[in-house]
């Protein structure tokens, strides 16, 4: 069979493309690289709200181990040209294939934001977390979007962002048992205090979008109710809902306003007998175009089209405050209870495993506040009331806790939390352990080795416990 000649132009033309096409991806790579090379590297993406990942330290062991080579993966990951452009170019792709009906969208992660630690430190740590941490999100189809009160997920209503909260009364009732147990073996001259922060889900979501589970209300009751009767419960909740038609939560954020944390401090107020300080005392500042949490995790448009301001009041006191920065508290860094950045680490300049504000107040008084991210915006009000405060944050905390309140002559221990950190094993099994881990300068114990010393009728077992770097 004959076939047929191509003639001569044609197969010229072919080459032409062949190495032209050669040429160009050589080219996007060489100028990639050039760039890659030259060009100065971001530390924060503002894209993102987070601390890029940095290069790695070359090791042998790491090496063979393959972890400096995935180390670079995520440096690479992290460092190329004007990734902040494209990553909310691809956000904005993402967002116009959409789903959408009656001004909802409904956004899921494959990890548990109410059901396990790590899904929650997630969204509670987002400008300390590396490129790795985060999870791809998902969008949910017609028929699973219809679904009352789904877990997991980010509701976007009427342009605010609501993570939507599972209850857990078997959670709710270890919450309870775990500051009982601190305020059993703590001495009786010192207070324990408790206060459940409640997010916007109650106060702004309509019912018909939640079940019973996703009530916040009456899980913080459980709480309560079951509370050891020395330990003082701050009904924060109602005295935020009394309030709710004023701006206290973000719309693009999970925490609350610095508003918000002044209503819940006045409710602290009330149950510590302290006389609050009205907000007209305070110097009030506003940031505006605060795009925050939830808004990086769905880019969704009309979030970034309608922007939170960022409210923070100064204290008419003066303070002097100290963060620090590793959790063996090697090291420390003078800081400010209120910082000037254009996000939520504004209020205290975010989370850090201890930090110390020092006051003028001269009554003697030390108090201690374990929190998660939301304490953040409160301890400054709280602080008004102390001559010391110490604030820890129980996830990157890794002293003995008891040992610290006894040597630091603690007066008032603060138990803040949010509903979803009330609700998880994690926060119940990491305060537990830091009863009993032991004091010593080391690398900060990873959270996956700690024993479980919560056993199921809510005691604890010393002969359980053993330093897990022994």
């Amino acid at each position: 069979m004959n076939r047929e000649k191509k003639p001569d132009s044609i197969v010229e033309n072919s080459g032409v493309m062949a190495w032209t096409n050669i040429l160009l991806f050589i080219t996007v790579l060489v100028v990639g690289g050039l760039l890659s090379l030259t060009l100065s590297k971001m530390k924060i993406s503002e894209s993102e709200k987070r601390a890029l990942t940095a290069w790695p330290q070359f090791s042998v062991e790491n090496l063979f181990l393959g972890d400096y080579t995935d180390s670079l993966d995520l440096y690479y990951a992290d460092n190329f040209p004007f990734r902040d452009g494209f990553v909310d170019f691809s956000g904005w792709v993402k967002e116009s294939f959409g789903y959408r009906a009656n001004d909802m969208r409904i956004y899921t992660t494959d990890q548990g934001m109410a059901e396990d630690g790590e899904g929650l430190d997630v969204l509670d740590s987002l400008e300390f977390r590396k490129a790795d941490s985060l999870k791809r999100l998902m969008k949910v189809d017609t028929a699973h979007a219809s679904q009352k009160g789904l877990p997991n997920s980010i509701l976007i209503y009427r342009g605010m962002a609501f993570q939507i909260y599972t209850a857990s009364t078997s959670r709710a009732i270890a919450y309870s048992q775990m500051i009982n147990k601190y305020r059993e073996v703590l001495d009786s001259s010192i207070r324990v205090f408790s206060l459940v922060a409640p997010t916007a889900t109650d106060f702004y979501l309509p019912m018909e979008l939640k079940n019973n589970r996703n009530l916040e209300g009456p899980n913080i009751q459980i709480i309560n109710e079951n509370l050891d009767s020395r330990v003082h419960a701050v009904d924060a909740y109602h005295e935020i809902e009394s309030h709710k038609d004023e701006y206290l939560y973000f719309h693009t954020d999970h925490h609350w306003t610095g508003r918000g944390a002044y209503y819940a401090y006045r409710a602290f107020c009330e149950s510590a007998g302290f006389d609050p300080v009205n907000l007209s005392a305070f110097k009030r500042r506003v940031r505006q175009k605060f795009l925050g949490s939830l808004y990086d995790l769905t880019k969704d448009r009309r979030l970034g089209e309608n922007p939170d301001s960022l409210e923070s009041f100064r204290l008419p006191i003066q303070t002097e405050t100290y963060r620090f920065t590793s959790g063996d508290l090697a090291d420390s860094v003078l800081s400010s209870v209120v910082v000037a950045t254009p996000n939520y680490t504004t209020f205290l300049g975010g989370d850090h495993p201890l930090i110390r504000i020092e006051t003028e107040i001269e009554n003697g008084r030390r108090g201690l506040v374990i929190k998660d991210s939301y304490g953040n915006a409160v301890c400054p009000f709280i602080a008004m009331h102390y001559k010391q405060l110490f604030v820890v944050d129980y996830r990157h905390f890794e002293k003995n806790l008891l040992s610290f309140i006894r040597k630091n002559k603690i007066d008032d221990v603060i138990f803040l939390h949010n509903t979803f950190v009330s609700n998880s094993d994690f926060a119940v099994k990491k305060e537990t352990y830091l009863m009993y881990v032991k004091d010593k300068k080391s690398t900060p114990v990873p959270v996956d080795t700690m024993k479980q010393v919560v056993q199921k009728e809510g005691t604890v077992k010393n002969d359980s416990i053993k330093d897990p770097q022994k």
